[in-house]
């Protein structure tokens, strides 16, 4: 095998598909990069078996072949080959050379033999959305996700929810829910699967912000996004909860407040309160006002906050955290906070009907 490709290129390729390599060593074989060279370009692949990067880009091909490399240490030698100048591979018995400008480098190689194939499927049917609108719906859901929760797999995930012309994504980890909905190209027929966050996180670092579309296929149960030159592959996790008996039908109290200006209330309140487990601080609102305080070995913070009331006075415990994840991810200049005593509280913008938050209070003394 013996390539030339741009440096840059070939770098920027190598930094994605890495996404897909194993978190955590699984074998020396699974840790390294497929380089594939044919034609008039070179292919890269990763893979952990659960999850899948391939990565295409334009080379001057001379000769075609096949190797295998331990990714990690590819990547980083290649990374520092930070020029825009063209550099020359080629696999040489059980080793890559790398020229670059006036100078060399040899790496080892692994057994490409042992290397999995990645297979091509069939599609059984698949979406399109616009890139931007997926980016945000996984943006908006997937931090609302237990990413780490081996004991319970089905909340690792957001639940992709297709009815006719509208997707949703659903997200939640015991303690609260993200829920975003987008408009689809065209109309599918109805279906669900469950993606693991961790996978969507990085298909979103993958995807421009723009308007062109991408198709979501799904084929053998598993999530393919074919985009010309690079193809993601994910293993959906098996199920979900039943998320829709969360969310309450009433509320004792009613406020709408400004995003940006409850959001850096909270942040200065929590200061105190974030280094404790619940992070807790309370919400009281009286009298078109909303009292954020905290209480902790650290001392004691609270500020007050003109709001627009319907319903009783309340006094309601949360998690900072988990309201300010929620804040962040609202464009609206003012949200609707909905609260209860001990049944979940609702957030969404006041103009955003895309996206709701549900969260659960805290109990305090």
């Amino acid at each position: 095998m013996i390539f030339t490709c741009n440096g840059l290129d070939f770098a920027d390729a190598l930094n994605k598909i890495s996404m897909a390599l194993p978190q955590r060593k699984l074998s020396a074989i699974l840790d390294g990069v497929k380089i594939e060279a044919q034609g008039d370009q070179v292919k890269l692949t990763a893979t952990d078996m659960d999850f899948t990067i391939i990565k295409i880009i334009k080379a001057d091909v001379k000769m075609s072949g096949e190797v295998l490399v331990p990714g990690k240490v590819f990547l980083d030698l290649i990374k520092k080959l930070n020029g825009n100048y063209d550099i020359e591979i080629e696999d040489e018995q059980d080793s890559l050379i790398i020229k670059y400008l006036d100078n060399k480098t040899k790496i080892k190689t692994l057994n490409v033999d042992e290397y999995p194939v990645i297979k091509d499927y069939e599609f059984d049917y698949r979406i399109t959305i616009l890139q931007k609108d997926f980016k945000e719906l996984i943006n908006k859901t997937a931090f609302a996700s237990n990413m780490n929760d081996d004991n319970r797999p089905v909340l690792k995930g957001c639940l992709l929810k297709v009815d006719e012309d509208i997707v949703q994504s659903i997200a939640l980890d015991g303690f609260r829910m993200a829920i975003c909905k987008k408009q689809l190209v065209s109309e599918h027929p109805t279906t669900e699967i469950n993606i693991p966050s961790k996978d969507l996180l990085k298909i979103s670092k993958l995807l421009e912000n723009d308007e062109d579309s991408i198709d979501l296929c799904f084929a053998n149960k598993k999530l393919i996004i074919d985009n010309s030159d690079i193809k993601i592959i994910s293993t959906p996790i098996e199920g979900f909860v039943n998320y829709k008996s969360s969310i309450p039908n009433s509320f004792e109290t009613e406020i709408t407040v400004n995003t940006r200006v409850l959001e850096a209330a909270i942040d200065r309140v929590s200061t105190l309160s974030k280094y404790e487990k619940s992070s807790l601080i309370k919400l009281e609102v009286k009298n078109n006002i909303l009292n954020i305080s905290s209480n902790s070995e650290y001392g004691d913070a609270n500020e007050n906050i003109s709001v627009l009331t319907k319903g009783k006075d309340i006094v309601v415990g949360y998690n900072s955290k988990y309201i300010t994840d929620c804040l962040k991810n609202i464009e609206d200049e003012y949200i609707v906070l909905k609260m209860n005593y001990s049944n979940p509280s609702i957030i969404t913008g006041v103009e955003d009907s895309e996206y709701l938050y549900l969260i659960l209070p805290i109990r305090f003394r």
